[in-house]
């Protein structure tokens, strides 16, 4: 999968095979021309135009579903964020010794959440802090109801359960979101179109007679990069474009300091 290969790696690739197919449509259509010195010769620029016209729809296509997928997951930092810490304030108003024993718990499941979330998409500690949080979760809740019951009344039900349920499903949601990638099928399409409208750049220039190396280098270049930031933003934590935690390790911090 494309999401667990290094992105300098896949860089790299992509970069090679756009200028292996300016080389193959520069040579196609040299060769043409020697073996055919009185055809006439077609013109494409118009096909050279269409076809970086649709590259670079699809391409901002790509690029605004992935920019899309990236704000979710920040947003998605933020409100869980704010659930843990509200959750916690709640847990603070219970009556002893149920606020010791919950504050200790919830501690433990708010850093694991933290470890998770700062954890690599291919790192095992951020599937072992996933699995710590997800057997927290099991015992958090029946934990809450208890301490409920032996409350005084400060706190009733719907004031702790509710922060406490929503920090839970904010966290599979996250889960969910940092699993879900970029369709297979539109990468290849993309990947596809580049190799295409490479050709056909190599195919144009043979019509002047010179590679035009620099100009043809930049482009790819260009091209290449623009795919790699796409790629760089569908990635939750692994690349030079990732989700800020900073609000995780706030709450958390702010925790110990009690």
């Amino acid at each position: 999968m494309i999401s667990t290969l290094s992105l300098a790696g896949v860089g790299i690739g992509i970069m090679l095979a756009l200028l292996l197919c300016v080389e193959l449509g520069y040579r196609i259509r040299r060769r043409l021309d020697r073996r055919y010195p009185d055809r006439e010769p077609a013109e494409m620029d118009f096909l050279l135009s269409a076809a970086m016209g649709l590259l670079a729809l699809l391409l901002g296509f790509t690029f605004s579903l992935a920019l899309s997928r990236h704000e979710q997951r920040r947003d998605l930092v933020i409100a869980e964020a704010n659930a843990i810490g509200t959750s916690w304030l709640r847990i603070q108003a219970l009556d002893e010794p149920a606020r010791a024993q919950l504050s200790t718990a919830y501690a433990a499941y708010s850093q694991a959440r933290l470890d998770w979330s700062i954890a690599s998409e291919t790192n095992e500690g951020g599937h072992a802090a996933m699995l710590r949080a997800n057997q927290l979760q099991t015992t958090l809740w029946p934990a809450a109801i208890d301490a409920l019951r032996a409350s005084r009344g400060m706190v009733d039900a719907k004031t702790l359960l509710d922060p406490l349920n929503e920090s839970f499903d904010l966290a599979a949601e996250r889960v969910a979101r940092r699993d879900a990638h970029l369709p297979a099928a539109l990468l290849a399409m993309l990947l596809l179109y580049l190799l295409i409208a490479a050709g056909l750049t190599g195919w144009r220039l043979a019509a002047d007679g010179h590679r035009a190396p620099v100009a043809s280098s930049l482009t790819m270049l260009l091209l290449t990069l623009a795919v790699v930031a796409t790629l760089d933003l569908d990635r939750a934590r692994d690349g030079l474009i990732s989700v800020s935690q900073q609000p995780m390790r706030d709450v958390v911090a702010a925790q110990k300091a009690r």
